[in-house]
């Protein structure tokens, strides 16, 4: 199984959120732990530290499994203060994950160039910085752009599954292309 396949295969485990009684039947964390393993197999730069970010991202995500569920975030009570500072390191840290991600891939496969990385990332970093902003900022004010919010998320998330499914197939083709021995004289 090829790095781009092994990195669709964990996203799917980070986007689909399937509960029962409160319980996630697909855990976050088995996605960060496959990512962690598709940066185990190669040696091209930002590999380890893809590896290094997935971990975190690992543990915080097992976690939240057992955290109780809330049905929003607590704005306002000076409790919540720390663990807003951590959700948005963690906000972050997926950030620079996805930029190892991103790297990592087009060191595998060089010939495929795109713009559509460098907007993922800046949906990422405008989402942290909204979310650094939303806190102070009225719940009424806040949920009118949830739902536009959540549709540019969706479709960046369709183009991400289908940039990673057309760089596998190229990885594929070049893994193939190199097995193949080379003629002789």
């Amino acid at each position: 199984m090829n790095f781009h396949r092994r990195i669709v295969i964990s996203m799917l485990f980070l986007f689909i959120d399937f509960n029962i009684n409160g319980f996630d039947i697909i855990p976050d964390f088995i996605g960060y732990v496959i990512v962690a393993f598709a940066f185990s197999k190669l040696t091209v730069p930002y590999a380890a530290v893809g590896m290094y970010c997935a971990v975190p991202l690992m543990i915080n995500s097992f976690v939240e499994l057992f955290l109780p569920k809330t049905q929003g975030l607590y704005l306002y009570e000076p409790v919540a203060f720390p663990m807003q500072v951590v959700q948005i390191a963690i906000g972050l840290l997926y950030i620079f994950y996805l930029a190892c991600i991103f790297s990592v891939s087009k060191e595998i496969v060089p010939t495929k160039k795109s713009i559509f990385p460098k907007l993922f990332i800046g949906l990422h970093l405008l989402t942290q910085l909204l979310i650094s902003v939303g806190i102070h900022l009225n719940i009424n004010e806040v949920e009118n752009y949830i739902p536009i919010w959540i549709f540019i998320y969706l479709l960046f998330y369709v183009f991400f599954f289908g940039f990673l499914w057309r760089r596998e197939y190229i990885e594929l083709e070049l893994q193939q292309k190199n097995k193949q021995p080379l003629p002789s004289n």
